[in-house]
């Protein structure tokens, strides 16, 4: 499921991140990392910018994951009727992420799009802003937790969906 949904989005920028890709496997020992769970909460809507969201199952693909920062992630579709035109992956930091790190920051969102990340304020979040082949990226830190927002590039709500997508986990 996985893989189809990378197809029909062509945004390997998510799957990059859920594989362990933007974070590294090994730490600087050459020790694995721990293994990465399914994450329950925080959790977005069922629709935003009036689209379908759906839990993607990726629990296996997690189970075979080791990663040096990251101890639980789980993966949202969200869909123009059948099509998919964004992912939002939300995932937990361990204990050795430098989270509160500017450049921990950096090099975890350069790692997603091959350059740092363009800041952006969204109510009261800092997002980071990348672009890569056909899709762009927005992530946010939030406590021990990043959101990654990847939409295709003709998709024509990205603002919108942003906007929703920057109040999940936010207490009203």
């Amino acid at each position: 499921m996985l893989r189809g949904l990378r197809r029909s989005l062509a945004l390997p920028v998510t799957a990059a991140v859920l594989l362990g890709g933007a974070c590294g496997s090994t730490d600087a020992s050459g020790e694995r990392g721990k293994d990465v769970t399914v994450l329950e909460e925080p959790a977005p809507p069922s629709s935003m910018a009036d689209l379908a969201v759906v839990k993607e199952n990726v629990a296996d693909q997690v189970a075979t994951v080791d990663d040096q920062y990251i101890d639980a992630t789980a993966l949202y579709s969200v869909r123009d009727g059948s099509k998919a035109v964004a992912t939002l992956q939300i995932s937990r930091f361990n204990d050795d992420a430098r989270v509160d790190d500017f450049e921990f920051r950096n090099g975890f969102v350069s790692n997603l799009g091959g350059q740092r990340g363009v800041p952006l304020r969204i109510g009261k979040e800092q997002v980071l802003v990348t672009q890569g082949n056909l899709q762009r990226a927005a992530v946010w830190f939030r406590d021990d937790l990043v959101f990654v927002l990847t939409t295709r590039e003709d998709f024509t709500k990205p603002r919108t969906l942003l906007r929703q997508a920057v109040n999940v986990g936010v207490a009203a």
